[in-house]
């Protein structure tokens, strides 16, 4: 007789063979199931019948929001799959970009089923990476679940967004105003002194190799028009002379 946790380490932990790791590599799977997954369907049924919304109890200081931590989650999913004959097992690994966590969703009679979720690290240090593991394994365990919450901090994100991009329009916006200005000015300059746009790139090359006014900051637009405006013209050195 099989034993079905023996089956579900076998398909789900163990590495894979180099036939699937040229199909993963290929593909970039991140989710997968055991060949049938009835039992577990019927039995997940059941559980989410019994499952109540993952309570609210920590706050996201920085939105001033609440949200359903990991804990909660837990609570809320742990007494209802373990009464069905389900189990959770999430597994944490690294990515060339952060971390990865694969969630197995696991029935007493060896089906499963699994995701994984790539999280970014923001600051790569053992917080930062702790942080990370835990955000994923809180929003996994709710999807694969079925828990639902309303996650006010991620709500708070989403929302601040626009109120973010609007507070830096007017920064960018007065930064292309005052670009513009400046190009202005190299054209006045180009036109007193009959030069050609040839003629300027030669200038501008020494701002780290641009060729026209447009790829040069506004300070170094700044620093052309001064250098343009200290070379006499036609008619004063006519007048020097």
């Amino acid at each position: 007789m099989t034993n079905p946790a023996a089956a579900i380490a076998a398909a789900a932990f163990s590495p894979p063979s180099h036939t699937q790791e040229q199909t993963m590599s290929e593909q970039h799977p991140t989710s997968g199931m055991s060949a049938t997954i009835g039992k577990l369907a019927e039995a997940l049924a059941k559980a989410q019948g019994q499952m109540r919304h993952a309570a609210k109890d920590s706050t996201n200081p920085h939105f001033r929001s609440s949200y359903a931590d990991l804990a909660s989650v837990l609570d809320a999913a742990r007494e209802p799959l373990t009464a069905n004959g389900l189990s959770i097992s999430q597994l944490p690994s690294h990515s060339a970009d952060g971390v990865v966590v694969r969630t197995i969703l696991m029935h007493t009679s060896g089906e499963y089923l699994w995701s994984e979720l790539a999280i970014p690290v923001r600051k790569n240090d053992a917080q930062g990476v702790g942080s990370a593991i835990t955000y994923a394994r809180r929003y996994s365990l709710s999807a694969i679940a079925g828990i639902g919450s309303d996650d006010d901090d991620g709500n708070a994100a989403t929302a601040a967004a626009p109120a973010q991009r609007e507070r830096a329009a007017p920064k960018r916006n007065a930064q292309q105003d005052e670009k513009n200005h400046l190009l202005r000015g190299v054209a006045d300059e180009m036109r007193r002194l009959g030069l050609q746009p040839g003629d300027v790139a030669e200038w501008c090359a020494e701002y780290d190799g641009a060729s026209n006014p447009k790829q040069l900051s506004n300070d170094d637009l700044k620093d052309l028009i001064e250098k343009m405006a200290a070379v006499p013209d036609d008619d004063d050195r006519a007048g020097a002379a």
